[in-house]
């Protein structure tokens, strides 16, 4: 999990070098030949988005803000606070009343570049990434939906939204991953989608109960 507390570059420093040095702990650098090696001390590259849901008050009834304890069926409160922090061009939707009222960290198609900020696995590389960091903080009510997003998919959310359509209903009548396959090929062929990354997660707050 991201850090808890309220978000500054020195603590998310201090959560990704951890995981820094178990990535490079992993590599055996005495055994890789010579390009391999500078590959690996070039390091891997990632964009980052995470989200918190948490009641309004901030009470912390479990310890933390958690929405994997609610995704597990844990009661949701009538309304809740979010929050989301961003590194790079993965996006964050939110969805009311058929209606787009939330795009994070992105808000415009022309916004996404082929040089997107990126968190890696070279620490020292990461300082000016983190201090990079936008956040956002926002309420969800009963029927939002959120939808996450990877560049390729994101950009095509928001060209399609900027037109005047509801991209949101098209991915709403994905039902599973071969359908999802199957519209994006579909999309690329139409040269409307590009060739790069697709990743979806939706996470929708029914009218009652727990998120799903």
């Amino acid at each position: 999990n991201p850090p808890a507390d309220e978000p500054t570059p020195q603590r998310w420093v201090n959560w990704l070098q951890p995981l820094q040095e178990a990535w490079s702990s992993g590599i055996p650098w005495d055994r890789l030949p010579w390009f391999a090696t500078e590959k690996a001390r070039a390091g891997a590259c990632t964009t980052l988005l995470a989200v918190e849901f948490f009641p309004p008050n901030g009470a912390r009834t479990d310890g933390r803000p958690s929405l994997w304890r609610r995704l597990l069926g844990a009661p949701a409160p009538p309304a809740l606070q979010w929050r989301a922090e961003a590194v790079g061009d993965t996006c964050l939707f939110q969805v009311r009343g058929d209606r787009l009222v939330c795009s994070f960290p992105l808000q415009q198609p022309s916004e996404f570049t082929h040089h997107p900020v990126l968190i890696t696995t070279n620490p020292a590389q990461n300082r000016i990434v983190c201090e990079r960091l936008r956040t956002l903080t926002g309420d969800c009510q009963p029927g939002d939906v959120f939808l996450l997003m990877t560049d390729a998919l994101a950009k095509w959310f928001l060209q399609r939204s900027v037109i005047g359509e509801r991209p949101w209903r098209t991915l709403s009548g994905v039902a599973d991953e071969a359908e999802f396959r199957d519209f994006v090929v579909h999309e690329r062929e139409e040269g409307r989608m590009e060739n790069d990354d697709t990743t979806l997660m939706r996470v929708k707050w029914p009218e009652a109960g727990g998120a799903r």
